[in-house]
């Protein structure tokens, strides 16, 4: 069996450029001028770039566009990894795997023009900036190809949010001042790492259960969350005025992720998890490892901490946080260093 290119993209197969993580050297780093960068181990970029046991058929073309798009928005990289490989690690990249970065595609063609718009609001540093989109830059617009892109562009130029131009091959995209209020509006409830961590989890019916929860929440989640440096909220200890769903879902949307612990398998975290994901967030899943047989086989592929005690939890928590995200604006002035 031939073994895998690292000069080609593994995902678009065009020339890229790539080094080896020195933290792993079986892990390659790719930038690649139209997925932009991404980690891969080096034996599943070769099953990735020879396309075995991919969900769907235009999964390649998805993958190239997710991953461009969390480039143009400059965020750490992807540690792209295959279903089963979720024991991988590199401090500063987020692992993620195939089957789940691909659940992040729009799910209706009203969200993918917004996020083609957005992604236009980032790659233009001021008003007025052109944005040109080249026989590789496609992914920008969230588009496949350039007949693609052209149609997804003309529909934004109908909706008066963009000005376009034509040079040769290249399409030259400005945002219109309408462009620029209507990503306003759609980052107006924008995530931030200032505001405080949303904690999906259950909190036991009897007695006991309330009990066993509490010290799951007071030792293992809030410790764990504010020694990487953020805040946390419990949406039962906050004290609000609207209607408890609206408050939950305002709360989500300005988190910087989410924490979504399964035990006990309520059906509120579940749905909390899933809007999180729907807007984008990272979602850090947990489950208290006696439990997780019981969990929905939908959830069964996604990386887990499983834990056995809070005090595990707490640990396991604050190395996935700052290994996946990334230390928070409130590190603790006493925190020791090992912490």
């Amino acid at each position: 069996m031939p073994v895998h290119d690292p000069t080609k993209c593994p995902v678009c197969d065009r020339s890229a450029d790539h080094t080896t993580v020195s933290s792993n050297r079986d892990l390659i780093q790719y930038d690649c001028p139209r997925c932009g960068n991404f980690i891969m181990a080096w034996g599943h970029a070769h099953q990735l770039q020879i396309g075995i046991d991919l969900p769907c058929e235009d999964a390649k073309d998805k993958l190239s566009i997710l991953l461009r798009e969390r480039t143009v928005h400059r965020l750490q990289p992807y540690l792209l990894v295959l279903d089963d490989a979720h024991n991988i690690t590199v401090p500063g990249a987020t692992p993620i795997s195939i089957k789940e970065l691909l659940t992040n595609w729009p799910k209706t063609t009203t969200e993918r023009l917004q996020r083609a718009l957005v992604n236009l609001k980032e790659e233009s540093p001021t008003i007025g900036s052109i944005v040109s989109i080249r026989n590789y830059d496609e992914p920008v617009v969230f588009a496949m190809d350039k007949e693609e892109a052209s149609l997804l562009v003309m529909a934004m130029k109908a909706q008066g949010l963009v000005l376009i131009s034509y040079e040769n091959e290249d399409i030259d995209l400005t945002l219109t001042v309408e462009g620029w209020q209507q990503v306003d509006e759609l980052t107006r409830f924008k995530s931030s790492p200032e505001h405080p961590v949303f904690v999906a989890m259950w909190f036991g019916k009897s007695e006991a259960e309330s009990r066993e929860m509490f010290d799951v929440y007071e030792k293992g989640i809030s410790p764990g969350v504010r020694v990487a440096g953020y805040r946390v909220d419990r949406v039962d200890q906050v004290e609000y005025n609207d209607d408890i769903m609206d408050k939950v879902m305002g709360m989500i949307r300005v988190a910087p992720f989410l924490v979504a612990d399964y035990t006990g398998n309520r059906n509120g975290v579940y749905y909390e998890a899933g809007f999180a994901k729907g807007l984008g967030l990272p979602v850090i899943n947990c489950c208290k490892e006696e439990d997780f047989p019981k969990t929905h086989f939908d959830i069964k592929q996604l990386n887990h901490i499983l834990w056995k005690s809070p005090e595990d939890l707490r640990e396991r928590l604050k190395h996935r946080i700052l290994s996946s995200i990334g230390e928070g604006p409130y590190k603790p002035e006493n925190a020791r260093p090992d912490e």
